[in-house]
């Protein structure tokens, strides 16, 4: 009788031992996709920062073409009243 259950601890240990090894498995992967997720909201971060200060510039440049186009159309006026 003591054969039975001493094959039954050996099954335990092992059964736990794999468990172990499973769950630390399991931690390495979910270190690594913590790591992944730190890593893509810099990249977001960025892009966002990029965009806005691409925006910005759109802005100026729009900006300076009407000022461009407000002092062309004003200035053949005020040479053809001359």
């Amino acid at each position: 009788m003591k054969e039975p259950i001493d094959e039954m601890k050996v099954n335990i240990q092992a059964t736990l031992e794999q468990a172990k090894d499973r769950s630390e498995g399991l931690q390495s992967e979910i270190n690594r996709l913590k790591e992944c997720v730190e890593e893509t909201k810099l990249v977001v971060t960025e892009t966002k920062q990029s965009v806005m200060e691409a925006g910005e510039v759109l802005y100026t440049q729009k900006r300076y073409k009407r000022l461009l186009n407000r002092n062309r159309k004003t200035k053949p006026a005020k040479a053809g009243s001359r």
